[in-house]
């Protein structure tokens, strides 16, 4: 496909857009789509590490006041609420239980 192509696709409705691009999902075989969207070795040892150490998580307010100090907010139409944790250790494993191999 050249960039020719792409640029004329684009040029597209949406829907049909949309349309061409299930298409292409669809074509992807089951077995090669998780083998290329499962995690990485790395991000995998650090998530096990995450659930074996669950008091390592930290509240959203102390992650933000380290990242942006005096309360200021890089995104301030994002708000999540405060007690809101940043890492679900039950989501995580839930995750991880269903990306392994059976």
């Amino acid at each position: 496909m050249t960039q020719e192509d792409l640029e004329e696709l684009l040029k597209l409705p949406a829907e049909e857009r949309l349309e061409m691009a299930q298409a292409l999902w669809d074509s992807v075989d089951p077995e090669e789509q998780a083998r290329l969207l499962s995690l990485p070795d790395r991000q995998r040892r650090v998530l096990r590490d995450r659930l074996a150490n669950p008091d390592d998580e930290h509240p959203r307010d102390e992650v933000k006041e380290k990242l942006w100090p005096k309360g200021t907010s890089r995104f301030p139409a994002f708000e999540v609420p405060a007690d809101t944790r940043l890492i679900s250790a039950a989501r995580v494993q839930k995750a991880m239980d269903e990306d392994e191999p059976a």
